[in-house]
């Protein structure tokens, strides 16, 4: 760009303002840049190859994004679950297919955002072991493994719903695999099971 653009020249206006401890625009973009790594660009007032340096600093705020989004789903106690069933980002384009109110129960049991025991317990201190099912005499912790795929009040309903290799499997690798398809079929009956299940538990519980 030319010297006399007045673009240019309010670049210089303000990157001297800040050098002058006047904070500004150029003030975010170089603690942007050095926060990044890139303080060099900063330093030198230049990027060299434009497309590259757009590259580089795209893929540097993307491999920095999702550090920060596993780390947090690691050390959430509410993301356990989820932890298991999203190891990255991606949209599960299937899903968007389903109905919202079949949505809202796959990503109810998802995000724990649920009143099975595993989660109301966290909300109420108890310890984990304690947390069990409402609903069997198993005496085993109510969360989303027992719930979706052991727990045998439910099992005529699960037998009706869920794939036969899900029943034949009953481990927690099967329910991750579970929660990770993306077959749009077994995704809706994963969900009109997950409402299912969700009635039938109301229902017991109001007995």
């Amino acid at each position: 760009m030319d010297d006399n653009r007045l673009p240019k020249l309010c670049y210089r206006m303000m990157f001297k303002m800040n050098e002058h401890g006047r904070l500004n625009w150029c003030s975010k973009v170089q603690r942007l840049l050095f926060s990044n790594g890139f303080g060099v660009v900063w330093e030198s007032q230049s990027v060299g190859d434009a497309k590259l340096f757009l590259h580089l600093f795209k893929q540097r705020l993307t491999d920095i994004n999702l550090q920060s989004w596993s780390d947090y789903i690691g050390n959430s106690s509410k993301c356990a679950f989820y932890s298991k069933v999203k190891d990255y980002i991606c949209i599960n384009e299937n899903i968007q297919k389903l109905s919202y109110n079949l949505r809202y129960e796959f990503f109810s049991i998802l995000c724990s955002n649920h009143k099975l025991a595993i989660e109301q317990g966290r909300h109420e201190n108890q310890p984990r072991e304690n947390r069990l099912c409402k609903i069997c005499n198993t005496n085993e912790i109510e969360d989303e493994f027992h719930f979706v795929l052991v727990c045998p009040i439910l099992a005529d309903i699960r037998r009706n719903f869920l794939p036969l290799w899900c029943q034949s499997n009953c481990n927690r690798d099967t329910l991750t695999s579970l929660f990770r398809t993306e077959n749009l079929i077994t995704l809706k009956n994963l969900s009109v099971f997950l409402k299912k299940l969700n009635a039938v538990e109301k229902e017991v519980l109001s007995l």
